[in-house]
């Protein structure tokens, strides 16, 4: 009988708070993290770019323009979208979110008052050209994002990352993107009509935070697999538990992806001519269009070199 793996770190009977004699952090820096845990830097980034864990950035009063998950009418006045948000208990009379889906994410949304109208009302980002739903508002506390970067590969590489402004969301911290009821991008977004990645700042490990939520995932799951982009994000059980799959005739994978991404009037041949990080950024664009449009909610982009991988099987 194959022994249990233990780490030699971790006690069966303890938590990692227990195991390292301090109360429950609600969360810690990167390097902090990984003391906690007896792992490396390194190991964590690994563990975020295949998505079985999130990582996010502690924010101050970021300005920022909101997705909200069943929009307000921007038919509307913006006197009217106050008074609906306000009916609806979404946001309290001054503007900080009620109900967020993490109360490790904070936000509050731009008010003042229309003396004309005796009321107040909230601003949409009038700038922004690729969306007309965005509300202007601020983000505190620690949010999650995502990039068309693969910055954890650079900060492994070379201890500091560059985070790009194309395609940059911040959303909930410990909610999975396609489940975030709020989704944050930079003010004034404009149309990419030529790949640019500008970099909005660059970060180190101790700019990156981790939740109690997350550090408590891994260090539960010593020795184990979590869930990740690798194994299409379901725990695989031990060996000796493995069902015997039917093979997948993979021959022409690559061919039939290439053949629908080219039917695509919105993308076609000019996709598959670009290089795989201007189509990761025009797959990763196409893709949070058509959720925008309540399609496909519950997809994510795989990373570039997933992608690319996919078209040579």
């Amino acid at each position: 009988m194959n022994k249990k793996y233990i780490h030699p770190n971790k006690s069966t009977s303890q938590s990692i708070w227990q195991k390292n004699g301090i109360p429950a952090l609600e969360y810690c820096s990167l390097p902090r993290a990984a003391e906690l845990m007896g792992c490396k830097v390194s190991d964590i980034l690994h563990l975020s770019t295949i998505g079985a864990v999130q990582l996010g950035v502690l924010l101050n009063e970021f300005e920022a323009a909101v997705w909200m998950k069943d929009s307000i009418d921007i038919t509307k006045s913006a006197t009217g979208w106050y008074e609906d948000l306000i009916s609806a208990g979404r946001i309290d009379p001054i503007g900080w979110l009620a109900s967020p889906d993490s109360p490790l994410s904070q936000l509050r949304f731009e008010i003042d008052y229309d003396d004309k109208k005796s009321a107040h009302r909230l601003f949409r980002d009038e700038e922004a050209e690729f969306r007309d739903n965005l509300l202007l508002a601020r983000l505190s506390g620690l949010w999650s994002f995502q990039s068309h970067f693969e910055w954890e590969s650079a900060m492994n590489n070379f201890g500091v990352s560059s985070i790009a402004k194309l395609g940059l969301v911040f959303y909930p911290a410990d909610t999975p993107f396609s489940q975030a009821s709020i989704k944050a991008r930079l003010r004034g977004e404009k149309i990419p009509y030529e790949i640019s990645y500008g970099a909005l700042v660059d970060i180190t490990p101790s700019d990156i935070y981790l939740s109690r939520t997350q550090i408590e995932k891994i260090y539960n799951n010593i020795g184990k697999e979590l869930p990740n982009y690798i194994n299409h994000g379901v725990e695989r059980p031990a060996d000796d538990e493995m069902e015997k799959i039917g093979e997948v005739n993979n021959n022409k994978v690559g061919e039939f992806m290439e053949m629908l991404i080219r039917s695509v009037p919105e993308l076609g041949d000019e996709v598959m001519e670009a290089s795989a990080n201007k189509r990761h950024s025009i797959l990763s664009a196409f893709l949070e269009k058509k959720q925008n449009e309540g399609k496909f909610t519950n997809m994510k982009m795989p990373a570039s070199a997933t992608i690319e991988k996919y078209f040579k099987i």
